[in-house]
């Protein structure tokens, strides 16, 4: 997944007339592989990156933690009538735009008693309209993207902190803080993976066996050989299980 285009409008503190648009296909970032988003306390710096998720999953990393209690409608910049939010973005060779847009004030300029949302999600390449609602917008972009919007956050884009706080940590609080960040998901496949290489190493280790146990006709020297790969199998199964004990423990 790559993310092609940003454009947002009456987000939080960057409140404005028209969409404000960042489009990483424009020729000024041809050559630049690496860039920093800068500016001072408030300047709107997260809230480009609220944006984003807020047009894929309808949701913002900052309301996930447990002392804030808020809603979309809190993201609307104080003061405006409508907000929006829309990505464009690649995967699989195709282009999709994602939106959501939020109506809070009539035209009249009387708040209304229930927000007006807006989502639809557009493969650009087609034409073609996927969703206009929000329980199918949800399904079709985690499709379209495999991932759900912790995956989203943890592979794609760190919430605000959590890098942070995993760099300045104790070594003995890294692991924990680097399975907060991954999801357990991570730790499934390497148990899986594990499992899968015990089982072969398994297998080796008992066509050995059977060829030292029933087989008098070996050398001396073959013997030997078949001995000293039967004792490294062993040491290396007892590895792999040690690591998969790892693994069950923190995924317990």
């Amino acid at each position: 997944m790559r993310i092609l285009k940003v454009e947002l409008q009456n987000i939080n503190s960057l409140k404005s007339d028209t969409p404000i648009v960042i489009d990483y296909q424009d020729d000024k970032f041809n050559d630049i592989g690496l860039y920093a988003i800068t500016g001072p306390t408030g300047a709107g710096k997260t809230t480009i990156l609220d944006a984003i998720t807020i047009a894929l999953y309808h949701n913002v990393p900052r309301f996930n933690k447990s002392h804030i209690k808020a809603g979309l409608q809190d993201v609307v910049s104080y003061g405006a009538s409508d907000a929006l939010a829309r990505v464009a973005f690649e995967n699989n060779n195709q282009v999709f735009e994602a939106q959501w847009s939020m109506r809070v004030l009539s035209k009249t300029g009387k708040q209304l008693s229930k927000p007006d949302e807006q989502v639809r999600l557009k493969n650009i390449n087609s034409g073609k309209i996927i969703a206009e609602k929000k329980s199918d917008f949800k399904n079709e972009v985690e499709k379209i993207t495999q991932l759900n919007y912790n995956q989203f956050l943890r592979s794609v884009m760190l919430a605000q902190g959590e890098f942070a706080a995993f760099l300045s940590a104790k070594p003995s609080e890294k692991g924990t803080l680097l399975e907060q960040i991954t999801g357990e998901e991570i730790y499934k496949k390497i148990g899986e993976t594990l499992n899968f290489k015990i089982s072969e190493e398994r297998r080796k280790l008992k066509a050995i066996e059977a060829k030292v146990n029933n087989d008098d006709l070996l050398t001396a020297d073959e013997r030997k050989g078949l001995e000293q790969e039967k004792h490294s199998l062993t040491s290396e199964i007892e590895k792999l299980e040690n690591e998969l004990k790892q693994i069950e423990q923190i995924l317990q």
